[in-house]
């Protein structure tokens, strides 16, 4: 992917200054646990990089190599990756079973990489899965042998024991294969403790289910956006970056994606009006891919600090950066594909920002090994406390 050409300069996303001073939607003010001064992860974004220390840049060639590469995916009909019922262990359809099992899995789903010594895995018919899907693997086997996981009455009430049952896999060191329960301590008692208290929350309003939080929505993404930090404490993904109250809802923005991905076209309630208000979600591989391709430029300290395979606090300024950088490389992706479709791309669905986010992670994931030659991803270590 590689170009010739200069890096072409482009006024667009360059001054950010008072972009972030955007008023928040109506749907966000009032709220209870999103504080009126708190910024919205676009708006996070502008105001991380209006007062970065200059350890990550954008590279305008790879914004442009990039767009174009995916673009020409699209038009090659080559993105069945994108398409959420399409992997085996998603659901097939947009009914309220459905709804809850998505919620359950975006709820559990946080910071699930690992040394490559202690390789987590799960067997699940006869196919061996890792980081997200074990998760989902463990979901599925679960619900077939009878625990009722997307039940609220069931999962307030879940124990310890019922977490080692459920999470149980494997892992790899030196070539041997050991029973692992719950993929470390911490995340199994952790975890449980989520699942109890998410639990809760649905069950006291929203009726035992997720599904009535999505109708309440009225097919807003932003809404639900609103909704969802307002009352699920897990999903938020706060900080304080320079004074400034900040956000990246990275989880609460991965559930809406899937949510979309899985109705469109099937359940008008999760087809959302304003999906294209969503952000990339500030993931750690993203940044990887985008280094990767030559769209970020790290300093040779954060080269360093990643071959080293530096663990960072989750709230350091380096990570938040990463992460707000990362998002409006994302945004320029978008721009510049909107700037190459031509009138035979008519029929063509709109790409935006968390499409492309999407992609650069499903990208990853096929492409795993090669990409970590190459560089490896930051490794932010979470305690879980802040996940309850």
């Amino acid at each position: 992917m590689s170009g010739e050409n200069e890096p072409t300069e482009r006024p667009a996303f360059v001054d950010d200054t008072q972009l972030w001073e955007k008023p928040l939607p109506e749907c966000f003010r009032g709220l209870k646990f999103f504080e009126p001064d708190r910024l919205l992860p676009r708006e996070t974004a502008y105001f991380v990089r209006a007062h970065a220390n200059g350890h990550i840049n954008i590279q305008s060639r790879g914004v442009d190599e990039v767009a174009k590469w995916i673009l020409s995916r699209y038009r090659n009909n080559e993105m069945c990756c994108m398409d959420f019922p399409n992997h085996e262990l998603h659901p097939k359809t947009a009914d309220r079973a459905a709804i809850d099992w998505i919620f359950l899995v975006s709820t559990l789903n946080f910071s699930l990489w690992t040394n490559e010594e202690y390789k987590i895995q799960v067997t699940y018919k006869d196919k061996v899965y890792s980081g997200y899907y074990a998760l989902a693997a463990c979901v599925n086997r679960a619900l077939e042998a009878g625990m009722p996981l997307t039940d609220a009455k069931f999962m307030k009430n879940l124990t310890v024991q019922n977490v080692c049952d459920i999470f149980k896999g494997t892992y790899k060191k030196k070539g041997a294969i050991i029973c692992f329960f719950s993929f470390y301590v911490y995340v199994l008692v952790n975890t449980c403790r989520l699942c109890v208290g998410t639990s809760l929350f649905s069950f006291q309003k929203f009726d035992g289910s997720f599904y009535n939080c999505l109708a309440a929505c009225e097919r807003s993404a932003v809404k639900l956006l609103a909704l969802i930090v307002e009352n699920f404490p897990s999903y938020r993904d706060y900080a304080t970056y320079d004074n400034q109250r900040i956000s990246f809802l990275k989880k609460a923005q991965v559930l809406i994606g899937h949510l979309y991905s899985c109705c469109k076209g099937k359940n008008d309630l999760g087809d959302f009006k304003d999906f294209d208000q969503i952000t990339m979600c500030a993931d750690y591989h993203i940044p990887q891919v985008l280094a990767y391709f030559m769209v970020l430029q790290y300093s040779p300290g954060l080269r360093e600090s990643l071959k080293t395979r530096h663990i960072f606090e989750v709230d350091d300024e380096i990570v938040i950066e990463l992460r707000a950088i990362s998002v409006l490389a994302v945004e320029e992706i978008a721009e510049k594909i909107k700037e190459l479709r031509d009138a035979s791309d008519s029929e063509m669905q709109e790409i935006c920002p968390y499409d492309v986010g999407a992609f650069l992670w499903h990208y990853r994931r096929e492409n795993a090994e090669k990409v970590d030659k190459h560089i490896t991803f930051l490794r932010p270590y979470m305690t879980g406390a802040e996940e309850v």
